[in-house]
């Protein structure tokens, strides 16, 4: 009862731009077979406005009715060059209950997504601001945990009142309704008439402010080009890796959770600068070893020769208990060596935050840059045990020194994990000093503790770093591949680069695309 639940409330959020109808099919590509809406004869002989209902709708727009200081925000974007127009949601919560005053929150991430296509004839009453197209509505219902994709949609009538509001008539739900706005578009004008757009749940105001997805950073540098690619087994993903490398792109996350098992719907995000020419090349390789306690040192191993060939370690995939797949990245356009270092730190150590930040900054001081923390069962030759090991990759000739920041998640103004507003201020304290951050996830392993870990490379005083930031995850397993490519490909064209489950940043180094999955 509690999955139909779930599901039947997923439907109704995604169905919110018109309510919770029946639509049973949707996704970018068009319905199969749809029924083609009818475009009614227009009874006043219309003119058509200049604009195309894409650019009509492009930009920000909110629902007329205020829930307690909460609007529904509705972004519009052109699909490519087509002619559909693809819809997101997301929220903003303002100073007063009636929805006035200022936006004290808006760092709702986009979610609801819907298509508009099939778009009719504009028809237009003489004598009045107002138009109405038909149009096929799709709206994509998310089905099972892996975020699969249902399609369906429905008829729909996009009523202008004026330039700046606009309703959606007709539900699957309200078919005689439908019909009678198709049969006699009298109606939809006796309607425009009489609607309390106020007071109306499927009307639509143009917002004064753009919406908070549509920020742009105050630095620009470049554009992110992203991928998000289904692999079902590590040779497909090998194949697509080389392929995608060919032309400037680099595996840059495994998603779920950072790990992949063969088969499955699970999704690797690549990513590309849009100025760049840089060019990669992947190999896999197989560890396996029927020792438990061995299987770090021989990662270690492998990493350290490949390093040698100018290849660094990407993704560990663990198989099974004794059988691991590494995963390496090579920029064909530089001639780079690197070398590896690490620190054995038992785990019953429970060494804290002070002694860490010692390490990584002795690390640094020697041009040796924090990577990620393996934690291993294995035998260093001294003791056996769980050791957490941090990892720092030297490139042979770097002159750049780095040294480290952590902060706990927790401060006296509030939890900076609650608080995109506090976590916001929190980045760009630290940016002031020339602190970038490069983790939010513990993966230096902290006991009993969360917090965010910040660099500073001596070469590079990132003054100029920019930072968006969510109250959400921007990667979540509940979304299809489509989904989530459109959430991060809208932020690439404005110049936003994915960095943390919760950050976009105006500019990623080398280091960041580089990093480990761990």
């Amino acid at each position: 009862m509690k999955v139909l639940t779930n599901n039947i409330l997923i439907t109704c959020l995604l169905f919110s731009i018109s309510g919770c109808g029946n639509g049973t099919k949707d996704s970018v590509s068009n319905p199969t077979n749809p029924t083609n809406p009818t475009n009614p004869t227009n009874p006043t002989n219309p003119t058509n406005p200049t604009l195309s209902l894409p650019d009509r709708l492009l930009g920000t727009w909110q629902k007329g009715v205020c829930d307690n200081g909460n609007l529904d925000t509705y972004v519009s974007y052109k699909n490519g060059n087509s002619d559909e127009i693809r819809l997101t949601i997301e929220k903003r919560i303002y100073q007063n209950a009636d929805c006035t005053g200022n936006v004290i929150d808006e760092y709702d991430i986009a979610s609801s997504f819907q298509y508009i296509t099939n778009i009719g004839h504009t028809q237009k009453f003489e004598n009045t601001p107002y138009s109405y197209n038909v149009v096929w509505l799709k709206n994509p219902r998310i089905i099972g945990f892996w975020g699969n994709e249902d399609e369906g949609g429905s008829t729909r009538i996009i009523a202008f009142k004026n330039d700046d509001t606009y309703c959606v008539l007709g539900t699957d739900i309200l078919s005689e309704t439908q019909k009678k706005y198709l049969d006699d578009p009298s109606q939809i004008k006796k309607y425009l008439d009489e609607v309390d757009v106020a007071k109306d749940i499927n009307c639509r105001v143009r917002a004064a402010a753009p919406a908070y997805s549509l920020r742009k950073p105050s630095d620009y540098v470049d554009e992110a080009q992203y991928r998000v690619v289904p692999a079902t087994t590590y040779d497909d993903l090998i194949v697509k890796a080389n392929q995608f490398g060919t032309e400037g792109y680099i595996l840059y996350k495994d998603f779920i959770l950072n790990r992949m098992v063969a088969g499955g719907d699970k999704s690797h995000i690549f990513i590309k600068f849009k100025k760049s020419e840089d060019k990669y090349s992947y190999d896999l390789v197989d560890i396996s070893n029927n020792v438990d306690t061995g299987n770090y040192l021989l990662i270690a191993d492998e990493r350290e020769r490949k390093a040698k060939q100018g290849y660094l370690l990407k993704s560990i995939y663990n198989i099974d208990r004794n059988h691991i797949k590494l995963l390496f990245v090579k920029n064909l356009k530089n001639s780079n060596i690197y070398n590896y270092d690490q620190k054995y730190n038992l785990d019953d150590n429970n060494l804290d935050e002070e002694n860490i930040l010692n390490q990584l900054n002795a690390f640094g001081s020697q041009s040796c840059r924090y990577q990620y923390t393996h934690v291993s069962l294995l035998n260093n030759g001294v003791v056996n045990g769980l050791f957490d090991i941090p990892v720092c990759l030297r490139t042979i000739g770097d002159r750049s020194e780095y040294s480290y920041r952590w902060v706990n998640n927790l401060n006296k103004e509030g939890n900076f994990d609650t608080s995109p507003a506090l976590f916001e201020k929190l980045l760009k304290d630290q940016a002031k000093d020339g602190y970038q951050l490069i983790d939010d996830n513990n993966t230096l392993h902290l006991k009993n503790k969360t917090g965010y870990l910040f660099e500073k490379d001596s070469l590079n005083n990132n003054m100029n770093i920019s930072y968006k930031v969510y109250s959400a995850p921007i990667l979540r397993n509940t979304d299809s591949p489509n989904v989530l490519y459109n959430r991060l490909q809208d932020q690439g064209n404005l110049g936003w680069f994915l960095l943390a489950n919760r950050v976009y940043i105006n500019k990623l180094n080398y280091s960041d695309l580089i990093k480990p999955n761990n």
